[in-house]
């Protein structure tokens, strides 16, 4: 990113206090088949685009980015495109060194939201890696909902260790979501944060 916009966003950022930025990632499927690409080149610019958006977020003072990345839904998608997700995923996770020095550069940790039965004990453990080794950074959290769907996390949330309904949400460190943006033409939540939307929600952009 260029230092003057850089410098910009910084200024623009200690006039703007916005504590939890939710994202719905959109249209890699659409944005594919426009550029007559493979889906999973989709898949992987929208991947760029997630750290453009960790970047921008961080120079806001933005304390928590939640991304819906791959829903339990998604699961119904035909096996060649669940393959070159999971695939990206490994591609991404795999990098360590590069994702640690990104995460260093923005002083980001990342936390994995979701229900991980239905995911393999490898990427498990890739997971839990990625967390430990960004675990040290204290600036901005970006949580990433993997196998993820409101509803099931309604659900489990109703069954959580704490009498405190809200605590036992994903989201419980950083309270809803301020701004919601999904990346199409779409208004529905599509299974995302649906009760944290609900309690306060100052803006949903689309497109």
């Amino acid at each position: 990113m260029f230092r003057l916009k850089r410098c910009i966003i910084w200024v623009l950022g200690r006039f703007i206090c916005v504590n939890h930025v939710a994202v719905i990632m959109d249209g890699n499927r659409r944005y594919a088949k426009s550029k007559a690409i493979k889906v999973s080149g989709g898949h992987a610019q929208g991947f760029y685009k997630l750290l453009q958006m960790v970047e921008i977020c961080s120079l806001f003072g933005v304390s928590a980015l939640t991304v819906y990345a791959f829903s339990l839904l998604n699961f119904r998608r035909s096996k060649e495109e669940i393959c070159d997700l999971i695939n990206l995923s490994i591609d991404v996770l795999s990098q360590n060194g590069q994702l640690r020095d990104f995460c260093k550069d923005v002083n980001c940790r990342i936390r994995f939201c979701g229900d991980f039965s239905f995911v393999g004990d490898d990427i498990k453990k890739m997971l839990k890696d990625v967390e430990l080794k960004t675990s040290q950074y204290t600036g901005m959290t970006l949580n990433i909902c993997l196998s993820y769907g409101a509803r099931n996390e309604i659900a489990n949330a109703l069954k959580g260790k704490s009498e405190n309904f809200c605590e036992n949400l994903s989201t419980s460190p950083f309270g809803p979501p301020e701004i919601l943006i999904r990346t199409s033409g779409v208004t529905r939540l599509s299974d995302f944060l649906i009760y944290q939307a609900s309690l306060h929600l100052d803006l949903f952009l689309h497109g």
